[in-house]
């Protein structure tokens, strides 16, 4: 039993102690402006490789910065030759991701001016 509870343990420091080398990366975003139904990437495309035992982690975030419409931020994966939308919040969000291409897109969806401030944040 003790043997079991060692191995556990050791395997639980090992796994953090690697989890603790990843890279990680900020990209903080100033204010802009989006026009009415209006997209923009801000970042990418990037690549995310797991490897050492790190896992794909982005975190996106969007804030309004001013009047207007509150902007929404969508994290979208290469497919082939088109984008397929991971996730799209207004505010912000965490996902994990396998190995592949990435961009992150603001969009204002409404009829008036939106402006906004964010980050990126990608653990790979």
């Amino acid at each position: 039993m003790k043997k079991i509870i060692f191995t556990s343990l050791l395997a639980l420091i090992f796994t953090s102690q690697v989890q603790a080398a990843c890279l990680t990366t900020t990209h903080p975003y100033s204010s802009g402006v989006l026009a009415a139904n209006m997209d923009t990437v801000v970042y990418g495309p990037f690549s995310v490789q797991a490897s050492r035992g790190c896992r794909g982690i982005i975190e996106v975030g969007i804030d309004s910065t001013g009047v207007g419409a509150k902007p929404s931020v969508r994290l979208e994966q290469r497919s082939g030759t088109t984008w397929k939308p991971v996730t799209a919040v207004r505010g912000s969000t965490t996902v994990f991701v396998e190995n592949g291409e990435y961009r992150v897109v603001y969009a204002n969806n409404s009829a008036g001016l939106a402006s906004y401030g964010g980050y990126t944040k990608v653990s790979r």
